[in-house]
Order: C-alpha cells, then sequence, then structure tokens
C-alpha cells in the first residue's frame, strides 16, 4: 500500500476494484476524481451490519471472509449487541 501511497507502484484494476468496496467509494474517487451526487448520498447512509454480512464479497484486512468468518462474526456482534432495543417497532420486526 505505501508504494501506491508514494507513488512508486500503480495498482492494477483488479486491485483498484477491491480497494474501492473496501473503502466504499468509487475507483475514479480512488483516482482522484470527483465523487459523484449518487456516491455522496450513498456514503451518508447508515449501513446495515447484518445485511453487509450476507454480502458474498465481505473482506477484512484485505481477505475475503468464508462463510463460517461470517457466522462467527455475526455470533460476536450478537453476544456485543444484543442487549440494545429497538429504536422503534418496525426496527423490531426487522430482526
Amino acid at each position: 500500500m505505501s508504494n501506491y501511497e508514494r507513488g512508486n507502484r500503480d495498482p492494477d484494476t483488479e486491485t483498484l476494484n477491491k480497494l474501492a468496496l473496501i473503502y466504499g467509494v468509487t475507483v475514479d474517487h480512488l483516482l482522484g476524481g470527483k465523487t459523484t451526487g449518487a456516491t455522496e448520498l450513498k456514503e451518508k447512509r447508515p449501513k446495515d451490519l447484518k445485511k453487509t454480512l450476507e454480502q458474498s464479497d465481505v473482506v477484512f484486512d484485505g481477505v475475503p471472509l468464508s462463510e463460517q468468518d461470517k457466522t462467527k462474526l455475526k455470533a460476536t456482534l450478537a453476544i456485543v449487541f444484543g442487549d440494545r432495543k429497538p429504536k422503534n417497532k418496525a426496527e423490531e420486526f426487522r430482526r
């Protein structure tokens, strides 16, 4: 990563796509381009961590999570956040 930051090396397309996914930005943004309004709106919306973990392309520290990893992480998060109450009845039905 530091080679990219210092300009010693340029990332290939696959690496750019992975980095954009990890950081939740577009490849254009990584390359110094202007972010679009749609991207800015998307970044402002809260992300449901449970739904994010259900996606197939979730990574941690650059390494894709297996289904077993995701299951362990969900169980850990349930222990940590299990005592939280939904803000309203609509949220209660989503659980």
